[in-house]
């Protein structure tokens, strides 16, 4: 029984770890975003803010869901992923909107 938590908890760590790395590359695109901003005009900068304002909800979304998984017990490690999972697509198609919206 133990391997089998030892084996539950290296998965989650791994899952844990592979969110994280991708939570730090929103995060530097969402600082390349608004270090972008800053070049522009007043009309565009306010185009920026409004993508930047709905990208930072749907991060806190997905650090909240986060939260939950680190804080997790094995018998609900899959439904807490599947959480994070949809947090995570919502934040990447928020971030993929901003992307298209300022190329």
């Amino acid at each position: 029984m133990q391997f089998a938590e030892d084996q539950a908890m290296t998965a989650n760590d791994a899952y844990r770890k592979k969110m994280e790395t991708r939570l730090e590359a929103i995060d530097a695109e969402m600082d390349r975003l608004k270090a972008e901003a800053r070049s522009k005009d007043a009309d565009a900068q306010l185009e920026y803010a409004e993508s930047l304002s709905h990208l930072k909800a749907r991060r806190a979304e997905f650090e909240r869901r986060m939260d939950k998984l680190r804080q997790a017990g094995e018998a609900v490690l899959g439904d807490i992923q599947a959480g994070v999972e949809n947090a995570w697509k919502d934040l990447d198609a928020a971030m993929e909107r901003a992307r298209a919206r300022f190329r």
